[in-house]
């Protein structure tokens, strides 16, 4: 049979993956349909010339105007 500690030890150690999914989860869906600037070292900002969602777009670091 199990002791109370034994039992304990087990929840504890079936929880944790639980909470791993969870975090994991909760950081994909925020990253999700991000807009803003990316503002970098220096205050300069980058930007996608065009403006697009492909990969291996050039890009361009420029001063903040706004």
């Amino acid at each position: 049979m199990f002791t109370s500690r034994r039992l304990a030890v087990a929840a504890a150690l079936l929880q944790f993956p639980l909470a791993a999914v969870a975090v994991h989860s909760a950081a994909a869906a925020s990253s999700v349909g991000a807009t803003g600037q990316v503002v970098g070292y220096g205050g300069l900002c980058l930007d996608d010339r065009s403006a697009s969602t492909a990969n291996f777009n050039p890009v361009q670091v420029y001063t903040c105007n706004g």
